[in-house]
C-alpha cells in the first residue's frame, strides 16, 4: 500500500470520526436523526473532494450508512432496522453518496486533463520561444563571423590594424557562441534528474579570476574593479558551474553598460557565508522584470540590435546553480544607477598561513 493510499485511508477515517462525534453532539441537543444524516452526507462529500479515487467515496458512503444505523437508528448498537423509513433514508443516502463520488471523480479527471493540456501548451510555447530565440542568437554572431571572414579574404588590400580588428571580432563572436552553447548544455544538465553536482574545495579568488579571464574586453573596454578580502575564502562547490555563474553575471553587466562603463565584482565573508556581488553603472533592471528576471527566456523588452542577443538562459542558470549549492541569489537596482546581482554560499575562511 502506497503512502498516498494510507494517507487517504487515515484522512477518511478521521473525517468519519469527526462526523460521528458531531452527530452525537447535535443529538444531545435534540436534533432529529434526519438532520444528523446530513452531517454524514457532508462528510462523504468532503472525502470525495479531498481524495482522488472513486473507491474512497463509495467506502465513505457505506461506512456512513453502517455508523448511522449502529448509533442512531432504533434499536441502537445493532445493525438491525425496524423502521422502514430508516431503510428508505439509508438507501437514498447510499445512492447519493455513490453519485457524488462519481461526479467528483469525473471532476478530478477533467481538472487533470485541463492541467495536462495547459502544461502541454506551455511546453509547446516554451519550445517555440526557445527555437525562435536560438535561431536569432546563432544567426547574429554567425553573420558577423561570415562578414569579417569575407573581408579577411581580401587581406592583401587591408592594413594590419584592420586585419587585427576583424580577427578580434571573429574571436569575440566565436567566444559568445561557445558561451551560448555552454549555457544551453548546462541548463539541460541541471534540468536532468540524473545530473550530479561534483563538489570540491575551491578558493573564491581563483573562481573569480578564472571567470574574469573568460570575458573579452572586460578590462580594456570597461572600468573594472575586483574587491577581495585579505583572508582566503573556501567554498565546497562545482568549480566549473560556479565559474559559469560568475561569467554569466559579468557578461550580463558588460551587455548593459556602455563603453568605459563601470563594473565591480566583490566577495566578502560574513558569519559562515560568502557574499559575491557584481555591480555596474548601466541602465538597471526594468520594474516589470524584477520579479521574474531569473526565469528562463526573460529579456528586456526595449533591447535592440546586438544588446538583444541572449535567450534569457544566463541568469536562469545562475539561479539554478546557486540554489543547487544551497545558496540564494537576488538582484536590485543601485541608488547610484545601474544594477547589483548578489548571491551567497556556505563558506569558511582560511588564514593566509594555512590555519
Amino acid at each position: 500500500m502506497t503512502k498516498k493510499r494510507v494517507k487517504y485511508m487515515v484522512q477518511s477515517i478521521a473525517i468519519m470520526a469527526v462526523a460521528t462525534f458531531l452527530s452525537f453532539f447535535l443529538q444531545s441537543y435534540g436534533i432529529r436523526k434526519e438532520n444528523i444524516l446530513m452531517i454524514y452526507i457532508v462528510g462523504v462529500l468532503v472525502i470525495t473532494v479531498t481524495t482522488t479515487g472513486y473507491l474512497y467515496g463509495m467506502m465513505a458512503s457505506v461506512c456512513s450508512v453502517l455508523l448511522f444505523n449502529y448509533f442512531f437508528t432504533v434499536p441502537v448498537h445493532t445493525f438491525a432496522m425496524t423502521d422502514q423509513n430508516d431503510v428508505v433514508r439509508l438507501v437514498f443516502f447510499l445512492i447519493t453518496g455513490f453519485i457524488s463520488a462519481s461526479i467528483m471523480v469525473r471532476f478530478h479527471n477533467q481538472v487533470r486533463i485541463a492541467e495536462e493540456t495547459r502544461a502541454q501548451m506551455e511546453r509547446e510555447k516554451l519550445k517555440s520561444n526557445m527555437l525562435r530565440s536560438i535561431s536569432h542568437d546563432f544567426r547574429t554572431p554567425l553573420t558577423g563571423i561570415m562578414g569579417a571572414a569575407g573581408l579577411l579574404k581580401e587581406a592583401d588590400e587591408l592594413d594590419a590594424r584592420v586585419r587585427k580588428e576583424l580577427a578580434g571580432e571573429i574571436q569575440e563572436q566565436s567566444v559568445w557562441l561557445m558561451r551560448l552553447m555552454e549555457n544551453i548544455l548546462n541548463m539541460t544538465k541541471l534540468e536532468s534528474e540524473e545530473f550530479e553536482i561534483r563538489k570540491n574545495q575551491e578558493v573564491v579568488d581563483d573562481l573569480i579570476y578564472e571567470a574574469v579571464s573568460h570575458i573579452i574586453g572586460l578590462r580594456e573596454k570597461r572600468r573594472f574593479e575586483i574587491k577581495l578580502p585579505s583572508e582566503l575564502i573556501v567554498v565546497n562547490v562545482d568549480g566549473k558551474l560556479m565559474v559559469q555563474v560568475l561569467v554569466n553575471l559579468l557578461d550580463n553587466a558588460m551587455k548593459h553598460t556602455g563603453e568605459n562603463g563601470w563594473i565591480c565584482i566583490e566577495a566578502r565573508y560574513d558569519a559562515g557565508k560568502v557574499w559575491i556581488s557584481v555591480e555596474d553603472d548601466g541602465d538597471g533592471i526594468q520594474e516589470d522584470l524584477k520579479e521574474n528576471i531569473f526565469d528562463e527566456f526573460v529579456t528586456r523588452s526595449d533591447e535592440k540590435g546586438d544588446r538583444q542577443r541572449g535567450i534569457g538562459l544566463g541568469l536562469a542558470i545562475c539561479k539554478a546553480v546557486v540554489n543547487a549549492h544551497g545558496g540564494n541569489i537576488c538582484a536590485e537596482n543601485r541608488k547610484e544607477g545601474g544594477a547589483r546581482f548578489m548571491f551567497w554560499l556556505e563558506a569558511r575562511q582560511v588564514s593566509t598561513d594555512g590555519r
